[in-house]
């Protein structure tokens, strides 16, 4: 009878500790890097995907290097991609910039950002900018993005905001500070 009670009751205990657990909250999601520039390394680099690598090559700045390096089709080497969540947590959208020299502007970086929606991928940005952010606010469950620049040796940002089916320009940029 004694064993039956403590078999019980150490049953018991254990049914409340995996209860509790069940309750815990999520575990937070690793961090993200929502940080690019020309001075940026890209932190957690993943492959670039096939589809994303076949729509860069028609990019004017992509092909104006093919030209130059005599060749037909960029490599995956000529870009780093992140992996970022634009959305929200379940859609992975990739932030592209160069890897490759020929494809830089002069103080400028290009910057893509791609979703990926029914099995193909939509390009949702394409920007040349210095520094490129992804910031906490958000547009239509997107989050919005500031970019920056230097003009007339003044740093310049502006808001980008996803619209639907692209992110947009906010007008008047301002200052950084």
């Amino acid at each position: 009878m004694l064993l039956k009670r403590r078999t019980l009751l150490i049953l018991a205990t254990s049914l409340i500790g995996v209860a509790a657990v069940a309750q815990l909250p999520p575990k937070p999601r690793k961090h993200e890097q929502t940080v690019f520039g020309a001075e940026n390394e890209v932190e957690r680099p993943v492959p670039v995907p096939d589809q994303v690598l076949l729509i860069l090559n028609t990019d004017d700045h992509v092909r104006d290097c093919l030209t130059v390096k005599g060749v037909s089709q960029a490599p995956t080497s000529w870009f780093i991609a992140s992996e970022v969540h634009l959305h929200d947590s379940r859609q992975v959208d990739y932030v592209i910039q160069p890897g490759s020299g020929c494809i830089f502007g002069a103080n400028t970086v290009p910057f893509w950002v791609f979703r990926k929606v029914d099995g193909r991928y939509e390009l949702l940005l394409k920007t040349q900018q210095l520094g490129f952010e992804v910031l906490k606010s958000k547009t239509h469950s997107y989050h919005d993005i500031r970019v920056t620049r230097v003009f007339q040796l003044e740093p310049v940002s502006a808001i980008l905001r996803f619209e639907g089916h692209k992110y947009i320009y906010i007008p008047h940029a301002t200052k950084s500070r």
